[in-house]
């Protein structure tokens, strides 16, 4: 089996370019008692929305500023899917550290990718291509209605005054047999200048190898190295509608088994398990990624961006 190339993964088109009627972006700075009042929550939100698994949820204490950038709403129609993309100047005056992230999502976005981008902002919404922005300076993932995720203490994402945040929404309407506006809200928590912080790294890994044949079930499974001494404090899986579970245990190879870090059997929200303390990983250790899927289909399905395709990835948040 072959290990996902990053560099492939940035040409690849994710759904359709359609994306319905544009949306607005906006970013602003919140207070230093932050956070999103419950009516300014995108639809979708509030009490029901699922939270991060791990003792990590959206009421993480508030450190230094809250900013917030936007993304949305886009109208979309029963079975529309589309990638849109922005970027915004998150508003710092000054250049600082961000120390937690916070992303509130309306039903039907299948996920949100937040970078720090160089170059000038451009807020109008675009359609793009899977991870338009690159890998270089992602943040966050987020897949849940609500998710969030605090750095360990003394770490951090460097970003200088007036910061351009890059937003990469996939969103698809399967829910609902009328159009429903889909949208999000990214949440900063930045402090200043000052102590040096630990850089916080982002690993994204998976298999390209799949080939699902219909009206049966199937189980891949993968093996991802991790760079020997990072200390791991995050970790969750990623497939589309066909996958049934997710699994990934930390182990020296793909056909040994290991402690089980994190398990989903929702395709849609998977937990995003965070370990305090941290996992320190040796030479020679890595993650054994597990994937089944049920093709309920009479089509055979292959690795792809589309909702239609499949996916079986990780992604790992550590320090070096």
């Amino acid at each position: 089996m072959r290990a996902l190339s990053l560099l492939l993964i940035f040409s690849l088109a994710c759904g359709d370019d359609d994306g319905g009627d544009a949306g607005r972006t906006d970013v602003g700075p919140g207070t230093d008692t932050g956070g999103i009042d419950a009516g300014d929550t995108p639809d979708g939100g509030g009490e029901d929305a699922e939270r991060d698994s791990g003792g990590t949820d959206t009421g993480i204490p508030i450190e230094g500023t809250t900013f917030d950038s936007r993304i949305g709403p886009f109208n979309t129609r029963p079975g529309q899917e589309s990638t849109q993309c922005v970027s915004v100047d998150l508003g710092n005056e000054e250049a600082g550290y961000i120390r937690a992230i916070r992303v509130h999502l309306s039903e039907g976005s299948h996920h949100l990718i937040v970078n720090v981008a160089e170059g000038d902002p451009d807020p109008t919404p675009r359609p793009c291509g899977a991870f338009a922005h690159g890998m270089a300076g992602t943040l966050f993932i987020a897949q849940q209605r609500e998710s969030s995720l605090q750095y360990p203490e003394g770490a951090g994402f460097r970003i200088r005054a007036h910061q351009t945040i890059a937003i990469e929404m996939h969103y698809i309407n399967y829910f609902s047999d009328t159009p429903v506006d889909i949208d999000g809200v990214v949440e900063f928590d930045v402090v200043p200048e000052g102590e040096s912080l630990e850089e916080v790294q982002f690993l994204f890994t998976g298999e390209l190898s799949l080939d699902l044949p219909p009206r049966d079930t199937t189980t891949t499974v993968s093996w991802h190295s991790i760079p020997a001494g990072s200390r791991v404090f995050a970790v969750t899986s990623h497939t589309h509608q066909l996958g049934e579970l997710a699994y990934i245990e930390r182990t020296r190879s793909a056909s040994e088994e290991g402690p089980i870090l994190h398990e989903s059997t929702t395709w849609a929200e998977p937990p995003l398990d965070v370990f305090d303390p941290l996992l320190r990983f040796e030479a020679g250790e890595g993650l054994k990624l597990t994937c089944t899927f049920n093709n309920t289909t009479d089509s055979t399905v292959h690795f792809g961006t589309s909702f239609e395709d499949e996916m079986c990835f990780l992604w790992v948040y550590y320090l070096d």
